[in-house]
């Protein structure tokens, strides 16, 4: 599934690292990479983000087989987009995967500029649903499975007086589904699909493999990919504002992000 092909000998090693790393029970080593222009590091982390959604993505195809023999079967389908008007978070490094979509897929990165300020201007602050959003990620990093409480007041905080679609939903379908982040592929409804479109909370299909990666692995790589950069932290925000800001200013983001961070951590 890889969106991102490795042009390097490097690159491949870089990719069978992570993929060793989330394959093994046990933490193994995971590589450095290394200082360079910012360019080629953000590049190099994309790679990173792309393998562990690639490895997600087989195991949550592994448990919707098994639900469905157990009785279970996911509901979800191409067209089916109750879920894409939820403010939609990712880690940093996940929108830097996406960025980095966008720019080899210039017709949909066309469609989300086309659509961001409308979108943006609708969703209002969202510096609030941000604090509420790392209180959950410094949870999960302690160690708590347990954060529907801050994501409950995280969407409760998200202006949702009216559906608000996504900027990246294009006729229903999600245009980065290759890339899509953690929080959209967890979304595994196996209830009847008119409870989504009606907002009546559905049943979802939760599995140990996939917690395993998602609540063990992935804050590890966060952090790793993290001090790469100088983050003091996970860093977790509103996906296409993240992007955005990263296709518009760049490094200059990202150094905003560092700092940030610092803030962040000395006030908790």
């Amino acid at each position: 599934m890889t969106s991102l092909p490795p042009k390097t000998s490097k690159h491949q090693e870089l990719m069978k690292s992570v993929d060793d790393f989330l394959k093994d029970k046990d933490n193994s080593s995971l590589p450095s990479l290394e200082n360079g222009r910012m360019e080629f590091q953000l590049y190099k982390a994309a790679l990173v983000m792309d393998t562990f959604l690639s490895r997600l993505e087989e195991v949550i195809e592994e448990t919707k087989v098994k639900a469905t023999e157990g009785g279970m079967p996911v509901t979800c389908s191409k067209g089916c987009d109750a879920c894409c008007s939820q403010p939609i978070s990712s880690s940093f490094f996940e929108a830097v995967l996406i960025k980095s979509y966008l720019e080899v897929n210039p017709p949909v990165k066309e469609q989300f500029l086309a659509r961001y300020d409308a979108w943006r201007s609708r969703i209002g602050d969202t510096k609030e649903y941000d604090q509420i959003l790392q209180s959950a990620i410094r949870a999960l990093v302690d160690g708590s499975k347990d954060v529907s409480d801050y994501v409950r007041n995280a969407v409760d905080h998200f202006n949702q007086s009216e559906k608000i679609n996504c900027p990246f939903l294009e006729e229903h379908s999600c245009s980065i589904y290759p890339v899509r982040p953690v929080t959209c592929r967890q979304l595994l409804s196996i209830d009847d699909p008119v409870k989504c479109q009606i907002g009546e909370q559905a049943r979802l299909l939760r599995a140990g493999d996939i917690d395993e990666l998602t609540y063990r692995k992935l804050p590890i790589l966060l952090m790793h990919l993290g001090r790469s950069f100088g983050f003091q932290g996970i860093v977790n925000s509103v996906l296409p504002i993240t992007t955005y800001e990263l296709m518009k200013h760049g490094e200059k983001y990202v150094d905003q992000v560092i700092r940030d961070c610092a803030v962040q951590m000395k006030n908790y």
